[in-house]
């Protein structure tokens, strides 16, 4: 089950950029803009980290999406 969470090229990326692609992978499915400011600076994390911190900003847009229609998502 937890080898079908696993996010395609996500290895290679940094926690920022993970980040920056969970924003940029929603926008693309939902044809919507979210404003958004990451840190380069943060720490690089392990895999695990990355993939849920991928996770959890995909549910969190996706519910803004659901319940308010991404009105100002940030």
């Amino acid at each position: 089950m937890a080898s079908g969470l696993g996010i395609p090229k996500i290895a290679d990326l940094s926690l920022a950029d993970t980040i920056r692609r969970a924003v940029r992978d929603f926008e693309d499915k939902s044809e919507t803009t979210v404003q958004s400011e990451v840190d380069d600076a943060l720490e690089d994390a392990p895999l695990a980290i990355r993939i849920t911190v991928y996770r959890l900003l995909q549910e969190s847009l996706t519910n803004g999406w659901r319940h308010a229609r991404g009105a100002a998502q940030r």
